[in-house]
């Protein structure tokens, strides 16, 4: 009786019935059935073939998680197994990576000492030509020195010869000192030669000093050719020893290389019979993978029927909360505490049997009154003696309710909350029939507001497509252009086409222009807008960057005729338009990391004509350049008094 808590364990659910009369004892049958003390039967599992008890149920629960818990060891096993020779595998192809890199680097170190090698060979040619051209620069300042050192002693054995005729003349002056007045003329003479050889002297000794002086830089000269012979010589032969070194280290580096390739062979024989073992395991892992699918497969549908079973579960557990609630609420009775009173049941029963019957003698004859004595309680009941019509009383249980539901609650104040509710129901039929009047009007102002803007812009698209069609005439001289719509039916929405036709090309896209074409395409679509409705000003951004001589004097004509209608900021790099500008305006640096504003105002000096009339009022003729505008411009806005200064 401790036990088990006065539990009796039977085979069957007859023999559970048998037991009944136990008043106290639970009954629990080897299918999972529980029949307490109290008459309650709890799991009522069919006898039908393939069906099964709860506790059978959880076993086989019980069962199939032990066997996903040794299916999840051997899957992670066969993982492990499988990471283990994937890391092997992965570290196999580490290493010939490694080998196929030395050998790229063995053969890239080759090509490098081989280009190094060529180059050094390159600069020794060269350095021994240098040495033969200095060479023979030396051999040329040697003779023109050679010669320098000739012409001074010729010059001076001259000027000895000359020395030695003046002394000449002085004793011949002392011999005839008497007949000086008869030889005045000739002294005269003497003297005119004397002067004439002094000038001569003074030359040529000005000669002697220049030569002097340019010997002094020809030797230095000479020397400074005689140290780079020697440093030549000397690269020359460190050029020579680095060959050699270079030499020799490519032949090690050529053994190096045919041991490198015995290795590369020996790691492609080894990467081939790794290759076979990765082919064995990935069959291996392949047959294990399958496995492994089965198993998965198995599991989810075991799975699937847990899950199965545990919705109906708490299905199960959902009722009996939202019975138990609804029992609470309707009849505030908890459920753990109502007590069973089976007499009870079976005089209302029989009750309501009689009252629908109209009262008579005649009832239900599966209603008799108990023979045994009947106690308050209904404990000393014979269970036997009272066989029930259960679905008939549930359908008197329905009934009751329904005529509960059916009287319900008396509410006092439904008239007034009546006429509440009536009021607002006006209120709200007349805020609905005014957002209905609104909603009317709204589309009435939408229909409108879309036929006035597709009839103002059917007639602005005509006339821009009429302008477009001649400013691309103009512009390109001669052609056709055109503006499409993409869907004539919804113009609000729709895409526009340009179709362009330059001169000599066919009607095509204006995707497939040229850069020159497109930009004249762009220029002409602009100004056909603003000859509808021009704007204060346009800013264009080196608009005219793509275009030709040509095309730039067409350009700056159709800016000339909406200059007086729009103000222009042009960026640009080209003179002819920087030329018929009013005002140049640009950065400068006079000083290195300083940058400041300057800006020219061109002016003209008919001031008769207004500068309105062009965008540019300089001479064309004249162009000055940026540096040199703003070094004359130091101020911004600064302005010039002719065209020549500007």
């Amino acid at each position: 009786e401790r036990l088990v808590n006065f539990a009796v364990v039977v085979p069957d659910i007859e023999t559970a019935f048998q037991l009944f009369p136990l008043r106290g004892w639970t009954i629990v049958t080897l299918q999972g059935d529980v029949l307490t003390g109290d008459g309650m039967l709890h799991g009522g599992a069919d006898t039908g073939a393939g069906t099964s008890s709860v506790l059978e149920r959880r076993n086989q629960v019980h069962a199939l998680e032990a066997e996903l818990v040794a299916l999840s060891k051997h899957v992670e096993e066969r993982q492990e197994r499988r990471e283990a020779l994937a890391a092997e595998l992965e570290e196999c192809g580490v290493r010939l990576a490694q080998a196929r890199e030395e050998k790229h680097a063995v053969g890239l170190n080759l090509a490098g000492f081989k280009t190094q090698s060529q180059q050094l060979e390159r600069q020794l040619a060269e350095t021994q030509r240098k040495l033969q051209s200095m060479e023979g620069e030396q051999s040329g300042a040697q003779g023109r020195f050679s010669e320098a050192v000739q012409r001074l002693e010729s010059l001076e054995e001259e000027v000895n010869a000359a020395l030695g005729r003046i002394g000449e003349q002085q004793e011949r002056r002392q011999e005839l000192q008497g007949g000086m007045e008869a030889l005045r003329a000739r002294e005269a003479e003497a003297q005119a030669e004397l002067g004439e050889m002094k000038v001569r002297v003074a030359t040529e000794k000005q000669r002697h000093a220049s030569l002097m002086a340019q010997r002094e830089p020809m030797e230095a000269r000479l020397r400074e050719l005689g140290d780079l012979i020697e440093q030549r010589e000397v690269d020359i032969e460190g050029y020579r020893s680095r060959v050699v070194a270079l030499l020799a280290e490519s032949a090690e580096i050529e053994t190096s290389l045919e041991g490198l390739r015995g290795r590369v062979g020996e790691s492609e024989r080894v990467l081939s019979g790794l290759l076979s073992e990765r082919a064995a395991v990935a069959a291996l892992v392949e047959e294990e993978t399958t496995q492994v699918r089965v198993r998965r497969s198995e599991l989810s549908g075991v799975v699937e029927k847990r899950s199965r079973l545990e919705v109906h579960l708490n299905q199960w557990e959902m009722k009996a909360s939202i019975v138990e609630e609804h029992i609470r609420k309707r009849y505030q009775i908890e459920v753990s505490e109502f007590k069973k009173d089976l007499y009870e049941l079976k005089v209302a029963y029989r009750d309501a049997i009689k009252r629908q019957r109209g009262g008579g003698a005649e009832f239900d004859a599966s209603v008799q009154a108990p023979t045994q004595g009947e106690g308050e309680d209904g404990s000393s009941v014979d269970a036997e003696a009272y066989e029930m019509d259960w679905n008939r009383i549930d359908a008197l249980v329905r009934e009751i309710d329904q005529r509960l539901d059916a009287m319900g609650p008396v509410n006092m104040e439904a008239i007034e909350e009546f006429a509440e509710l009536e009021q607002r129901h006006v209120f709200l039929q007349q805020q609905h029939q005014d957002l209905l009047n609104a909603k009317a009007e709204l589309l009435e102002v939408i229909a409108k507001i879309n036929n006035t803007t597709r009839e103002l812009f059917g007639e602005t698209f005509e006339k821009i497509r009429i302008n477009f069609q001649e400013m691309f005439t103009e512009l390109f001289g001669g052609g056709k252009a055109n503006l499409i719509l993409t869907d004539p039916s919804d113009p609000l929405e729709s895409g526009i086409e340009i179709i362009a036709k330059p001169p000599g090309k066919q009607l095509q896209s204006i995707t497939l222009l040229s850069g020159g074409e497109k930009t004249m395409t762009a220029v002409s679509l602009l100004f056909s807008i603003y000859m509808v409705k021009p704007s204060p000003f346009c800013v264009l951004d080196e608009m005219d960057a793509p275009l030709d001589e040509s095309n730039i004097n067409r350009f700056i004509k159709i800016l000339d005729r909406f200059v007086g209608q729009s103000q222009f900021v042009v960026i640009s790099h080209n003179k002819k338009t920087i030329a018929r500008a009013d005002a140049l305006y640009g950065v400068t640096m006079e000083e290195h990391g300083v940058s400041r504003l300057v800006g020219v105002k061109f002016t003209r000096r008919d001031e008769s004509r207004s500068s309105a009339d062009v965008v540019g009022t300089g001479n064309p003729e004249h162009v000055p350049s940026v540096a040199e505008a703003f070094g004359k411009s130091p101020n911004l806005h600064s302005e010039e008094k002719s065209e020549e200064t500007a």
